[in-house]
């Protein structure tokens, strides 16, 4: 379906499926998140996510994305705003992300969930 937005791409444009790969310095940077200052957290990412951007368009890509470099894992990131789940036992054979959640106690967000959080968008 042609939108105002994508109506000027071309028929077969580029773009990335899923989350484009993280160098280690970004894989190093979100394993140090818990232990970063939120701001100079941020701040790195910031930085990682426009060397995504320009890795794009160096490309040539036509739609052009922040990689979901500031994602650790879609489901997670979702359950640890949203508060209530605990990490269990994985069941046997069960591959599905997120699947290793179980609810504990009452959901209830334990930080802001907007509709717009490039986190979860």
């Amino acid at each position: 379906m042609k939108t105002e937005r994508t109506s000027n791409l071309p028929l077969f444009h580029t773009h990335v499926i899923g989350s484009l790969p993280r160098p280690r310095l970004v894989l190093d940077l979100i394993a140090r998140r818990d232990e970063m200052d939120s701001t100079e957290y941020k701040r790195a990412m910031d930085a990682m996510v426009m060397f995504a951007i320009q890795l794009q368009e160096q490309a040539g890509l036509d739609v052009i994305s922040d990689g979901e470099w500031r994602r650790t894992q879609y489901i997670q990131e979702y359950l640890n705003r949203v508060g209530g789940f605990d990490k269990c036992r994985l069941c046997r054979g069960c591959t599905v992300p997120g699947s290793e959640y179980r609810s504990c106690d009452q959901i209830r967000a334990s930080q802001p969930v907007p509709d717009c959080d490039p986190l979860l968008a």
